[in-house]
């Protein structure tokens, strides 16, 4: 649960960087629907990890169907770029036109987000097998 916790904490402070931005604008230019979606994003991110920091298993839950949402959000896209490269030979369309520079940004920018995600997924995913061993150890226990 350690390397979950701290995987969730690396990916709620790639998000607050990357959703930062926004909110200060929001800020400056008074909007108040992009200040309520941004804070109530980077809120609910960070009231996850402080209450993930209290080992419940429903905090683990709750985060765990959060990093879900978003990792599986980044994934399918780079999934998708990847088959277009497979597929068409390269970045560039077969005509010609196009911007491989933008493609590898993009591409680069979902990686820094989708990097940290990748390993809280991982360590949620054993998470999960942990606490079925343990059901199961009770389960073996009781009889």
């Amino acid at each position: 649960m350690d390397k979950y916790r701290k995987a969730f904490f690396a990916s709620a402070l790639v998000i607050s960087l990357r959703w930062g931005l926004p909110q200060i604008i929001s800020i400056v230019s008074l909007k108040l629907t992009g200040l309520g979606i941004v804070g109530t994003f980077l809120i609910a991110w960070w009231a996850l990890y402080f209450y993930l920091r209290t080992e419940s298993r429903a905090a683990f839950w709750f985060s765990f169907v959060l990093i879900n949402l978003h990792f599986w959000s980044l994934l399918v896209p780079n999934v998708r770029k990847i088959i277009y490269v497979i597929k068409n030979g390269g970045i560039d369309k077969v005509y010609g036109y196009g911007s491989p520079l933008a493609f590898c940004n993009d591409s680069v920018f979902e990686l820094i987000f989708l990097v940290p995600l990748t390993f809280a997924f991982i360590f949620g995913v054993l998470v999960i097998k942990n606490y079925r061993k343990a059901t199961k150890d009770k389960e073996i226990q009781a009889v």
